[in-house]
């Protein structure tokens, strides 16, 4: 895709992990037909976005696959990210803050001396260009002129440090900011861990009572509601004859299907079809 769209008839299955990082395929359903304003937080089950790869189109009965451009260039999700790349926005690091107020302090202190030098050496009848030096030369001691120049140098060989480590800053100012790090926090699994979940079994609920764990699911009644429900209450999606959706539907009908359940699919696929819905009547699962 190379803009924004929003989808108006047929179905597709797309590939978000440019946008995302999930690998898995997303469903995209078409606009329903209501009085709401369009939101794009509000309905991005029905919003093509830029970056992502259409894999497979669906549409029913003589409606073709149909989708209206909302935004372009920058304006699209994908040139929102590459833009605050590009121009990140400004960081105020804590330790930049204390700077600053570190040098409003020395500047403070420094305009107290010069102004009791000014007065002590004009009582005792001191020449003015006398005054003004020795009034000056309090201010350099008390805020050093080299001192951006050693911070600076610092910094260098901090780099330098990190690169014979085969760590690449690119970035100097975090590098104060970084060494103050104690914790480190990952906001999810699958990065140092085992990639999924497996399933364990279904705890039911009758009379508003939980009962006790099911971790046979074959061993359940065919025509409970329950199970029910899991055959039909996923995100699953054919795509070459293959289950394709979230990792753990994908594993709790591996469990289900085998039984004596397949996935037949309804609706056309036009492989040259650029834009892009399902519906709630896209899937069937039947018994064999």
């Amino acid at each position: 895709m190379h803009c924004d769209a929003v989808l108006l008839n047929g179905n597709c299955i797309v590939n978000e992990s440019m946008l995302t990082g999930e690998s898995v395929p997303v469903t995209k359903t078409a606009l329903p037909s209501n009085d709401k304003l369009y939101n794009v937080k509000e309905h991005g089950n029905h919003t093509l976005f830029c970056g992502t790869k259409i894999i497979q189109t669906r549409y029913y009965g003589d409606e073709h696959v149909l989708a209206v451009v909302i935004r372009t260039g920058y304006l699209t999700s994908k040139g929102q990210l590459v833009r605050s790349i590009i121009y990140p926005p400004p960081a105020d690091f804590k330790f930049d803050q204390d700077s600053y107020k570190f040098i409003m302090i020395l500047t403070g202190i420094s305009l107290c001396g010069f102004i009791y030098t000014i007065f002590s050496k004009y009582s005792r009848q001191i020449a003015p260009f006398d005054i003004l030096i020795k009034a000056l030369d309090l201010v350099t001691i008390a805020i050093p002129p080299a001192l951006p120049a050693a911070m600076t140098v610092g910094k260098l060989y901090a780099l330098n440090r990190l690169k014979k480590k085969n760590i690449y800053c690119i970035n100097s100012r975090v590098i104060n900011v970084s060494g103050s790090v104690d914790c480190v926090c990952f906001d999810k699994t699958g990065t140092l861990t085992e990639d999924g979940l497996d399933m364990w079994g279904v705890v039911p609920i009758e009379d508003h009572r939980i009962e006790k764990p099911i971790k046979d699911i074959n061993t359940m009644a065919k025509d409970s509601l329950l199970f029910q429900g899991m055959l039909t209450c996923h995100s699953l999606t054919l795509i070459d004859n293959e289950l394709c959706g979230d990792p753990l539907d994908i594993k709790e009908e591996a469990v289900l299907f085998p039984r004596e359940w397949c996935v037949y699919e309804q609706g056309r696929s036009k492989g040259g079809a650029r834009w892009a819905r399902p519906t709630p009547e896209s899937f069937w699962l039947t018994p064999e």
